[in-house]
């Protein structure tokens, strides 16, 4: 079975909120993009429960987060 990786390096700032996000996956199709955010839902089977992630930098404006 063929496995494959999408990682997220977050830089933070001093007060440790997000500054940069830059998005890479394993079989280089996507190479240090940088993104404003990310949302990232998953279900856990064992206990039924939606597990996830919202994360945006720092200068990612309200009306932007409402176009997603």
């Amino acid at each position: 079975m063929k496995k494959s990786k999408i990682s997220f390096e977050i830089e933070l700032d001093d007060n440790n909120l997000p500054h940069s996000i830059m998005l890479n996956t394993a079989d280089g199709q996507l190479e240090n993009v940088e993104v404003k955010s990310f949302l990232i839902s998953a279900w856990d089977k064992k206990t039924n429960e939606t597990l996830r992630i919202d994360l945006w930098t720092k200068d990612m404006m309200v009306n932007e987060m409402l176009i997603m």
